[in-house]
């Protein structure tokens, strides 16, 4: 599903979601496939979609993992997940050189593919709804974390997103 530029930014709901569909299609599109490039552009897709200036390990896991996570124990799977993937990705960017147990995970790249792939089909169906929603830019740029925090407000944020029914 390739969107026209523009087209889906137009309607100006969601982060930079234009942007955050373009680096999650390099993830898949760069040649040749190389783990490395595919986790930095996950990554930024992430980022870009759920707020400007997220660049904190915490706050990017914790988001994920509050729109992502169905139970306790998923959330805290997806934190972790998400946490130890950003910890690789700087290293990549930074130039680090990767432990043993981060080259592993960075075999695993699809895991976290398939998180931020959830979350954009969820901005991109909210980009496409005509109807009203307070689910805004502005509100993933300053309210989404206080959001997670209420259970009542969260499953309601979710279910018109279509995370959950």
């Amino acid at each position: 599903m390739r969107a026209r530029r523009g087209e889906i930014a137009a309607v100006g709901r969601a982060g930079n979601l234009d942007v955050a569909l373009q680096f999650f299609l390099s993830s898949y599109d760069r040649f040749p496939a190389r783990p490395d490039s595919q986790l930095v552009d996950t990554i930024t897709a992430a980022e870009a979609v759920l707020g400007s200036g997220i660049a904190n390990t915490f706050k990017l896991a914790f988001r994920v993992a509050g729109m992502l996570g169905r139970t306790n124990a998923e959330r805290v799977q997806v934190f972790d997940d998400v946490r130890r993937f950003y910890a690789i990705r700087n290293s990549i960017v930074h130039g680090d050189r990767l432990t043993e147990t981060q080259g592993q995970r960075l075999g695993r790249v699809d895991d976290v593919r398939d998180y931020v792939r959830r979350l954009l089909v969820a901005f991109v169906r909210l980009a496409a709804s005509s109807s009203p929603t307070r689910y805004a830019k502005q509100f993933f740029k300053e309210g989404l974390d206080a959001e997670l925090q209420d259970e009542q407000a969260r499953r309601r944020m979710l279910r018109e997103l279509g995370i959950i029914r």
